[in-house]
């Protein structure tokens, strides 16, 4: 990855959402991983050295407590998005654990 590249990792169940994000942000210039469950996003993001952006869902089935849990601290500058919908605002906290 290039000093100018931003590196996004989008982490959600549903197909859809998963590829028009990965087309949009690609058309942008980001790099992009997708994954498609937590565990999935665990692997990815050890194997390519972590990401400058995080956009995972909050709700997502298979996920202990709803979180997506990373095995290393994730970069000062990284920036963690949940762009889940919920209609209750304590159904939702950061979902990142360290």
């Amino acid at each position: 990855m290039s000093e100018s590249t931003c590196r996004v990792l989008v982490v959600d169940d549903e197909e859809s959402i998963r590829s028009f994000l990965q087309r949009v942000l690609e058309y942008a210039g980001y790099e992009t991983i997708v994954a498609s469950s937590a565990s999935e996003a665990i692997e990815l993001f050890t194997d390519r050295g972590g990401c400058d952006l995080l956009l995972t869902d909050l709700i997502m089935p298979h996920k202990a407590r709803n979180k997506v849990v990373l095995p290393a601290p994730l970069a000062p500058n990284t920036v963690v998005m949940p762009p889940s919908a919920t209609s209750s605002p304590t159904s939702c906290s950061t979902g990142v654990e360290p």
